[in-house]
Order: C-alpha cells, then structure tokens, then sequence
C-alpha cells in the first residue's frame, strides 16, 4: 500500500512494520467477525458512527463533532486574546476551520497550535490535548 504521493506504508514505520500490519490485520479480523456472525453489514456499520462506541470512533478525529470541537477550540482562543497561528493570523478563523476538516494536510505548526494552544499559559483555553470538549461522549443504549 501507498499513499497518494508514492509513499509506501511499510517505509514510514521501518522495523516496526510487521507489528503494525499485525495488529491492524487483527483488528480488521475482529470487525469482520462482528459483521459477519454476530450483527450483520447494516448494524455494524451502525455501530461503528457513533462516536464513542469503539475504540477507534472515541476520539478520531473524523467523527462527527470534529468540526464543532474545532470551532470551539478556535472561538476560545480568539476570545482570550490568542493569535492564530500563521497563516490564518491574516486569512482568518473560518479559513483554518475549514482547512481543519482535513487535518492530514496542514503544516505541523499549525496541528501543534490547535493540539495546545501555546500562547494559552497555564489558566488559558485549551487545546485539543486537554479540552474538556474533547472527552468522549458517554451513552448508554437500553433496549429495554
């Protein structure tokens, strides 16, 4: 497997490759089993949207409230006074919302701005890293 610019997945984790294609082969055993003998297409994939309800949907952050967690993270900081990091400290909080719906293609610096916001100081916003905002949400389905 590659990614879109030729890399190959193997050559990003070196050694440690086997233990990685093992353990996500493992996973995809588990989740195959489960659709397969326990619920059936329709209800593990179900399952597998709403966040929280595994281990890979509790934080990840293509679920569904990424956007509002980021917008909350970007409204607080800029409440408190906080720069956006560059470029959006000229381009704008929408902007870097938006660019945010795909986080795998911004800089670093900017990841590391949202992640804890650095300027914050030790009673400021937080990031993503220790935001409340960011915990999990907690359901408990009863069918009965």
């Amino acid at each position: 497997m590659a990614l879109p610019d030729g890399t190959t997945i193997h050559s990003l984790f070196g050694n440690g490759w086997a233990e990685v294609a093992d353990t996500v082969t493992a996973e995809l055993d588990r989740w195959r089993d489960t659709d397969h003998k326990l619920l059936g297409p329709h209800t593990t994939l179900i399952l597998m949207t709403i966040a929280g309800s595994t281990s890979y949907t509790d934080s990840w952050w293509g679920q569904g409230r990424w956007h509002t967690v980021c917008r909350h993270i970007v409204e607080n900081a800029i409440a408190a006074g906080l720069s956006l990091p560059a470029p959006y400290d000229q381009r704008g909080a929408e902007l870097l919302l938006t660019d945010l719906d795909d986080p795998d293609l911004l800089a670093d610096d900017v990841l590391d701005w949202i992640i804890d916001l650095p300027q914050a100081g030790i009673d400021g916003p937080r990031g993503l890293r220790f935001n409340t905002i960011t915990r999990r949400p907690h359901r408990h389905w009863d069918p009965y």
